[in-house]
């Protein structure tokens, strides 16, 4: 049965069909009005709007067809029809703006579209362009006798382009006796943290549910322990300052009187908004009483930080870690003291609150002082008939956050993921509680994290919550193999050894070099806490995160400018260059120049003694072995030619370079082998021999780049470094 009812886009009288096919049929044969609107309730802005079951907070702006449909058209094979372009804000229909939304939505972020781009063929279906919403299966969720809470499996169809996204809405018949399948909470300590069916997507975080998170993880969970190595709070410093959220000061540790100590700590980025700090002027009016968050006073709390301290409650905890205003910022004593706690800091902190859709402190946290962003800025829910309650479930795919940090809004230095300070506070955090863009999303020592609605992905090894993860499962088995491990299939067990956790920090250290600092000698400072966490777990780790069991292979890093990444989708944001000047770091430290990237493996080059040596208050590199001395010359006689190097005679070798910095033909250079490593090349991936390239610079040596030449094709190389043309020695490198 096809019923013709009278709409459109600006509401005025032109056809448009809205058809019905299935065993409930309903006939509406009345005229429509120029427009219908059935309710219009407004809410102050400053509150927060009321849940679902409860009316006032949705306004009800309708066109005649939306209008017309009742809870009994929710059946399989229905279509329906609805406005695929948007209209002006008071002629727009909110069940249009909701179906539009989601269906825009997957187009955008779903990474499924990224391989397969939207269509650009217009076919034309329909004299109007429509997006056809087709009821494929419908779930009564509620077991309640006055609920009937539907959720349906649909098929978003783009009526001129013909694409297809699949969703899942719910469609809710009010009522306000009773429990509702609508709001219910998973219960249970099995099914809490990981059960998000029939989540509802919100424009406010449901901080109940994330307390829940929190409280059953706390209880529950034997392998959500701290990665730091001392687990209570006699680890930090006495000097350590909290903020009491509820007498809004600064406190002392002497001054808390509860056992254990219980805090929360704040992950986010400062920006170049306001930001309020702590110095040595306001010390003693912050332990009075922190500024007003009334927005008209100055000074005052930013956004971000009164969000994370209604947060802080809200968890059922009273005391926060705040950087800006737990660490005098003009102390360079208290910041030395502070920065080298930040493993117990984050570690020790029962939860870390993550703005992670922040560009500053200011920004707030979305869902809990501003509404989130859901589809767009359409809205989430709508109401039909003054009962029917539509809303969207799941709108998101579950790689949705990485994607938006590399292709979408997020890509862009400003944001939390892509600060070089937020890096070692995700490593370090016993649990992190994520406030994102559109959800909640919990992290703990479980292997995937949950949240409010939708899936949320696993990391790759490039991720820092990934590299925790590593962490903890080291430490379960102190990096020993399972005793009853097939060495055949090694890949089918669960285990992590030193070797492996030593890849996995090279790894997650190139994630580090593409990360941003405002200024450039804090790419040191902002490691310092995880390197130290990593020595009480492998030992050999210095405080700059240099691998000193293993200098063969952690110095013959070289700069690359896609760094983990598919050259073919690169992300949005462009790397170049990036060294540090001349000084700050030793020209041979992984500090020096960023984004780079290590080889995956590597054994010891026979003959060579590698050391860091850190007397005299200075930081040296000692080298103990054969090297080469060698010239830059041209591969041709070509202008543009690629320079190579050359051995004494003239030689050419058959070397791959990779400069620090560009260099003039006839550069004397020291070529000196330090370890066999399996380097991938552009052409090929094998085992090679990797040397690092020095220059004199006084009575030392400086580096100016590596080497590789594959083990296979290096007759020539080791004839000659065996050779009375090598020098042996001991070379210092500055």
């Amino acid at each position: 049965m096809t019923l013709e009812i009278r709409s459109n886009r600006s509401f005025e009288w032109i056809d448009r069909r809205f058809e019905i096919s299935g065993p409930k049929l309903r006939k509406d044969t009345r005229k429509c009005p120029e427009r219908t609107d059935l309710r219009t309730m407004r809410s102050s802005s400053s509150q927060r709007p009321q849940t679902a079951r409860s009316p006032k907070s949705l306004i009800m702006r309708l066109c005649s067809s939306c209008a017309s449909i009742t809870f009994s058209d929710i059946d399989p094979g229905n279509k329906f029809y609805f406005d695929a372009e948007p209209l002006s804000g008071k002629d727009s229909c909110n069940l249009c703006s909701l179906f539009r939304g989601c269906y825009l939505e997957n187009l955008r972020v779903n990474l499924h579209y990224i391989y397969y781009p939207p269509k650009k063929e217009l076919k034309r279906t329909t004299p109007q362009h429509l997006i056809q919403l087709q009821i494929n299966k419908v779930t009564l969720v509620s077991d309640q006798p006055h609920c009937n809470l539907l959720v349906t499996q649909t098929t978003l169809l783009d009526t001129w382009y013909g694409d297809e996204v699949k969703k899942e809405f719910y469609f809710h018949n009010h009522h306000f006796t009773g429990e509702c399948g609508l709001e219910r909470h998973p219960s249970g300590p099995s099914r809490a943290l990981t059960d998000t069916s029939y989540r509802v997507l919100s424009a406010w975080a449901d901080l109940a549910l994330a307390r829940t998170w929190v409280r059953e993880c706390n209880i529950d969970h034997d392998n959500c322990q701290p990665i730091v190595p001392a687990g209570t709070a006699e680890a930090l410093h006495p000097s350590t300052r909290l903020i009491d959220t509820k007498l809004k000061r600064l406190v002392t540790l002497e001054e808390i009187i509860t056992a254990p100590l219980e805090f929360v700590a704040l992950s986010y980025v400062w920006g170049n908004d306001y930001q309020l700090r702590l110095t040595s002027q306001t010390i003693r009016e912050f332990r009075k009483r922190l500024p007003s968050d009334n927005n008209s006073a100055m000074p005052r709390l930013p956004r971000t930080i009164r969000d994370t301290m209604k947060v802080t409650r809200a968890l059922g905890y009273r005391f926060l870690w705040v950087d800006a205003l737990c660490i005098v910022q003009d102390s360079p004593d208290d910041l030395e003291i502070q920065l080298a706690q930040m493993d117990h800091i984050y570690g020790l902190a029962a939860v870390t609150i993550v703005a992670r859709a922040s560009k500053s402190s200011d920004s707030g946290l979305p869902g809990v002082s501003i509404p989130r962003n859901w589809l767009n800025g359409e809205n989430l829910t709508s109401m039909v008939n003054w009962g029917l309650h539509v809303g969207c479930l799941e709108a998101l795919d579950s790689e949705y956050e990485v994607y938006e940090e590399k292709y979408g809004e997020l890509a862009d230095k400003a944001c939390y993921m892509w600060r070089g300070w937020t890096f070692q506070e995700q490593i370090l955090s016993t649990r992190a509680l994520e406030f994102n863009r559109r959800r909640l999303v919990f992290w703990c020592g479980r292997p995937l994290p949950v949240s409010e609605c939708g899936a949320a992905s696993g990391r790759d090894m490039r991720d820092p919550h990934h590299f925790r993860s590593a962490i903890r499962k080291y430490k379960q088995t102190n990096g020993a193999l399972p005793p009853d491990m097939d060495p055949k299939y090694p890949w089918k067990y669960d285990y992590m050894t030193r070797d492996m956790l030593l890849a996995r920090w090279c790894t997650i250290r190139e994630n580090f070099s593409t990360r941003h600092f405002t200024h450039l000698s804090d790419r040191r400072n902002a490691v310092l806490g995880t390197a130290s966490m990593l020595r009480s777990v492998i030992g050999d780790v210095d405080s700059s995160g240099h691998v000193t069991s293993q200098l063969g292979n952690e110095l013959l890093w070289h700069m690359t400018l896609h760094p983990g990444w598919n050259p073919s989708q690169t992300p949005l944001i462009s790397f170049s260059p990036n060294p540090v000047p001349a000084g700050m770091f030793p020209s041979w430290s992984w500090m020096s120049l960023w984004p780079l990237t290590w080889s995956s493996d590597n054994k010891p080059f026979p003959g060579v003694d590698v050391r860091i040596n850190h007397s005299d208050g200075s930081c040296t590199l000692e080298i103990q072995g054969p090297s080469l001395k060698m010239s830059l010359v041209k591969m041709s006689e070509a202008v543009e030619s690629e320079l190579v190097l050359a051995y004494r005679d003239g030689t050419k070798s058959n070397i791959e370079l990779h400069l620090d910095r560009p260099l003039e033909v006839g550069a004397d250079v020291r070529c000196a082998p330090l370890a066999s490593t399996i380097y991938a090349s552009a052409q090929w991936y094998a085992w090679c021999y990797g040397m690092m390239l020095l220059q004199p610079f006084g009575l030392h040596y400086e580096r100016i780049g590596v080497g590789f030449v594959r083990e296979d094709d290096s007759d020539i190389f080791m004839q000659r470094i065996k050779s009375d043309e090598a020098w042996e020695g001991l070379m210092i490198c500055l």
